[in-house]
């Protein structure tokens, strides 16, 4: 009989117990790297991946149209996004183009006022911007709206134009504009204009007179009729017209003789008095070696005129007659000091002015002078306007009188001007 060992049987299920354990235990831990791995797998390399994306786009197959619908003849890409273009090199001069290039303003009567607008185009891809604008004259107002013309811009300069009392001339004006990326260098427009009273004298002849006698067509620039009165102060002797019979005309050919003249002188201008209210005067410039040579002779040193003739036309209902006269600085004396209005007068303080052009030269003078105030140019330093009053003679008979009307300073420089002096009859 074999001994019994009650042990044998705890042992045996001790030891399978723990092979069981240990199996749970491999399994827990298999099981838990697969989810790992499941979850969160190695990463690829970028080879790896460009293949997987290269395998993609080839599976990937285009979708098969639906029922009812019609497959798309091409397929569309999008546009690709449009680039700057660059931009051509700065030009080396002024790009600036005016259009139009010229303005003619025609026939312009003293005192009227045109305008006229010209495009400034900027044909270069950089902004251009107009600094300063000079003018020839004052005649002429310049402005550019905007100052900066953008670029393959345009902006607008609007002129304004003043004509002054250059009677039957033809002016040739330059406006210029200077620019801040150009400094040296300018873009200059002409600007034309003939400039005129309502009477015209030989409009179409010689703009001056040369000779001591000849003929003068005096006209109307608008062709309504007029009647003259005078010519350089006597009665009209008329060609092919007869003031007693025929009716007035808008325009007569009538003549002049410098001979006939008491003091035998020889005027500056030749002077048509006529019955346009608005407009009672006309002149026209005569050139002669000895009246040329006397007026370049009393060119003052340091100040001009600006316009050497003033009309002044006194009827019955006008005893004093304020005119205004603009004195320009023509170059600076040495020491000289500046106008103040103290400085100019008259060069005898009140001074008698105008002889009659029909009678002895030794009669009652038009009218007395005086200057009523001075006071500078706040658009130009150096220049400055006279304020002249002109008070009729009442001892003069009507007619017409010349007379040169001088203005003197302290230091001794002076500046002559032409007076001429209407005085009407009433009628």
């Amino acid at each position: 009989m074999h001994g019994f060992d009650s042990r044998t049987p705890r042992l045996q299920g001790a030891r399978l117990g723990n092979t069981q354990v240990l199996t749970l235990v491999v399994i827990v831990l298999v099981a838990v790297v697969g989810v790992l791995l499941f979850v969160n797998p190695a990463p690829k390399s970028a080879l790896d991946r460009l293949k997987d994306e290269q395998a993609s786009s080839a599976n990937q197959q285009p979708a098969e149209p639906k029922a009812n619908e019609t497959a798309p003849d091409s397929v569309s890409t999008p546009e690709p996004t449009p680039q700057a273009q660059p931009r051509e090199p700065r030009p080396q001069e002024v790009p600036l183009r005016l259009e139009p290039a010229e303005v003619d303003y025609g026939y312009v009567l003293v005192d009227q006022t045109r305008r006229a607008e010209v495009l400034i185009h900027n044909d270069s891809d950089y902004p251009v911007t107009v600094e300063a604008i000079h003018t020839a004259c004052p005649c002429t107002d310049a402005e550019v709206v905007p100052r900066t013309v953008a670029p393959r811009g345009t902006s607008v300069l609007t002129l304004t134009y003043t004509a002054q009392s250059f009677p039957h001339v033809a002016p040739l004006r330059s406006v210029r504009l200077q620019t801040r990326e150009y400094p040296r260098q300018v873009t200059s427009l002409l600007i034309k204009a003939t400039v005129g009273r309502e009477i015209r004298l030989n409009s179409d002849r010689d703009p001056l007179i040369t000779e001591l006698s000849g003929e003068l067509l005096v006209e109307s620039f608008d062709g309504e009729p007029f009647e003259v009165l005078l010519v350089d102060g006597r009665e009209p002797e008329f060609v092919d017209f007869d003031p007693a019979s025929d009716t007035p005309r808008s325009s007569y050919l009538v003549r002049y003789d410098f001979t006939q003249r008491p003091d035998s002188g020889i005027p500056r201008y030749l002077h048509v008095a006529t019955n346009r209210k608005s407009d009672p005067l006309a002149e026209i410039p005569t050139r002669f070696s000895d009246n040329f040579r006397e007026q370049l002779m009393a060119q003052p040193l340091s100040w001009l005129a600006e316009n050497r003739m003033v009309h002044v036309t006194f009827d019955d209902d006008t005893d004093t007659i304020t005119r205004r006269v603009k004195l320009k600085r023509t170059r600076t004396e040495a020491g000289e000091l500046p106008v103040v209005e103290a400085d100019i007068r008259p060069a005898t303080g009140k001074s008698v002015i105008g002889t009659a052009t029909d009678r002895d030269p030794t009669g009652p003078a038009a009218a007395t002078v005086e200057v009523q105030s001075v006071e500078p140019d706040p658009r130009k330093s150096g220049d400055f306007f006279v304020d002249v009053e002109f008070t009729r003679n009442p001892d003069s008979e009507p007619g017409l009188y010349h007379g040169i009307l001088t203005f003197i300073r302290p230091d001794g420089s002076y500046t002559e001007l032409d007076v001429v002096t209407y005085l009407t009859d009433g009628s």
